[in-house]
C-alpha cells in the first residue's frame, strides 16, 4: 500500500545507496522503507545480478520475495524476464503488486509458501506450469524451510526449471565464521524476538548441504562468495539445469 509518510526521495536515496531503491520505493510507508534501504546496503544484489544473463528471456520465479526488491530489480533491468514474485507476508506482497503496477513493471506478486509450489501444480496465478521456467530465485529465505521438506521442494523446483534454467540459492556461507555468527544472531533476532520474518524457528545450512541439495535436484553446480565489503558472509549457489534432464514427477 502507499502512503504519504515517507521519507523524501533525496534522503532515501542517500540512506539506500542506491536511485533504483530511491525511485521505486520513493511512496511506500516509513517502515518499509528503512526496511529496504538497509536490506539494499547488507545485501550485494548488483553484485548477484551479473549472474542472471542480460539476455536471459522467460518466465522468472522469486521465492520469499518480500517487499518485492529483488524481483522488481530483474523486471527493471533483465527486460526478457516476467518475474512472479511469492512470499508468506500479505502486507508485503500487497507493496510489491502496487509498486510493479506503479512503475508499470513486468512483474506479479502472489501470497504464497515457496513449499506449495512442489510438482507440476502451478499454484500461484501467472505461473506456468512444466518445465517452463528460466530463472528461480531464493535470497536468504532457506532457513525457514524444515529440512523435512527440503528435498522435495528442490526436486519440484528443478523440475519447473527449462533445460539451461538457473536457479539462485543465495545464503550465508561458512567464512569467514565470525560474518556466520553474526548473520545467525542478527536472524535469530529477526525471526524470534522481533517478528520482523514470518517463520517460527530456523533452519542453518552449511556450505555442503545447499550444494548437495541442488545436485541431488539434478543441477550443475558452482559457488561463487560475494562477502567481499559486506559484514555478512554472501554467497550465491548457482545451479543450471542440464540439457536432456527430464522433469520429475
Amino acid at each position: 500500500m502507499l502512503s504519504a509518510s515517507v521519507l523524501p526521495v533525496p534522503v532515501l536515496r542517500w540512506l539506500s545507496g542506491s536511485p533504483f531503491v530511491a525511485e521505486t520505493f520513493g511512496q511506500v510507508p516509513l517502515a518499509s522503507q528503512l526496511h529496504v534501504a538497509v536490506r539494499w546496503r547488507l545485501m550485494p544484489f548488483l553484485s548477484l545480478l551479473r549472474h542472471v544473463p542480460s539476455d536471459l528471456t522467460g518466465p522468472a520465479l522469486d521465492l520469499g520475495c518480500g517487499h518485492g526488491l529483488w524481483s522488481l530489480l530483474l523486471a527493471q533491468r533483465r527486460a526478457g524476464l516476467h518475474v512472479v514474485g511469492i512470499d508468506p507476508d500479505e502486507p508485503r506482497i500487497r507493496t510489491a503488486q502496487a509498486l510493479a503496477a506503479q512503475h508499470g513493471l513486468p512483474a506479479k506478486f502472489a501470497v504464497a509458501r515457496m513449499q506449495e509450489l512442489t510438482g507440476d501444480s502451478p499454484a500461484v496465478q501467472g505461473l506456468p506450469s512444466g518445465p517452463s521456467l528460466a530463472l528461480i530465485s531464493i535470497l536468504d529465505a532457506l532457513y525457514l524451510v524444515p529440512p523435512s521438506d527440503e528435498d522435495a521442494l528442490f526436486r519440484g523446483l528443478a523440475s519447473r526449471l527449462r533445460p539451461g534454467g538457473l536457479l539462485l540459492l543465495k545464503e550465508m556461507g561458512d567464512r569467514p565464521r565470525w560474518k556466520r555468527a553474526w548473520n545467525h544472531a542478527q536472524e535469530s533476532l529477526a525471526v524470534r524476538a522481533l517478528g520482523i520474518t514470518v517463520g517460527e524457528r530456523l533452519y542453518v545450512r552449511r556450505e555442503e548441504q545447499c550444494v548437495s541439495l541442488l545436485e541431488s535436484a539434478g543441477l550443475k553446480v558452482r559457488c561463487v562468495p560475494l562477502h567481499r565489503g559486506y559484514v555478512h558472509p554472501h554467497c550465491v549457489y548457482i545451479g543450471e539445469k542440464p540439457d536432456g534432464i527430464a522433469s520429475s514427477r
